[in-house]
């Protein structure tokens, strides 16, 4: 059982999951309705979202763990390319096979994630956008603490939600030509899942953590061959 949100004659509201109780939304979708929904509302309602608690979420980077290594390969591929560099001050030609097999290494690492060379996305770099759905949108504290920036915030498309996030997650649209198009999150504010929150940061810690540290792989991006080594592109090396 969720609530929904609904947009109808150009104001929002949240709609309980009988469809029956609403209340205009004011600073946040968190709360169930109780009062009775006019009918002047659900005869003009124009798109209507599901909203989905998020309960809990694993730390996919080991707590940021995960950055020791990307740091340290970042680092041998910087001592490579400098390496490279001297070899071809001190006079070795560039196809010789020291810095052809070096330059090889490198590539495979230095591989842009595979966003920049034309390839099709390496399946481990899927699975990290995958999961990046979920968090991408998510509104903070500053965020959430202006109602009217919360409306295109905490959303993820209902088709990415069904067919990458979770096949299992199935929602009828109550209303037959009604847009249904977007999913709304919301964010488990303790342990227990009794209350919830629009702002990720004011989840309970462990899961603001994850989430935190998740939306930290999607911001960072790299290009083939520009010396930066990131999660990304060492997830594809394998692939490369």
């Amino acid at each position: 059982n969720h609530n929904w949100e609904i947009i109808s004659s150009g104001n929002r509201y949240v709609l309980d999951n009988t469809t029956t109780k609403c209340h205009q939304f004011v600073d946040n979708y968190t709360t169930t309705p109780t009062a009775n929904c006019s009918s002047s509302i659900l005869t003009n309602i124009t798109e209507i979202r599901p909203i989905y608690k998020l309960d809990n979420m694993s730390d996919i980077t080991g707590g940021g763990s995960i950055d020791n290594v990307t740091n340290l390969v970042d680092e041998l591929t910087s001592l490579s390319s400098n390496l490279d560099t001297e070899l071809g001050n001190i006079g070795l030609s560039d196809n010789s096979s020291l810095r052809t097999s070096l330059m090889e290494g490198l590539s495979k690492l230095d591989n842009g994630g595979f966003k920049s060379d034309g390839k099709t996305t390496c399946a481990a770099a899927a699975a990290l956008d995958v999961v990046y759905l979920l968090v991408k949108d998510a509104a903070d504290n500053t965020t959430s603490s202006t109602s009217s920036n919360l409306h295109e915030l905490n959303l993820i498309s209902l088709t990415d939600l069904t067919s990458s996030v979770d096949d299992n997650a199935t929602t009828t649209n109550p209303y037959s030509g009604v847009t249904m198009d977007k999913v709304r999150l919301i964010y488990a504010s303790n342990t227990s899942k009794t209350t919830y929150t629009d702002s990720y940061e004011a989840a309970y810690p462990s899961m603001q953590t994850a989430i935190k540290n998740t939306r930290s792989l999607g911001t960072e991006t790299s290009t083939k061959g520009d010396g930066k080594v990131i999660l990304r592109e060492l997830v594809c090396a394998g692939d490369n």
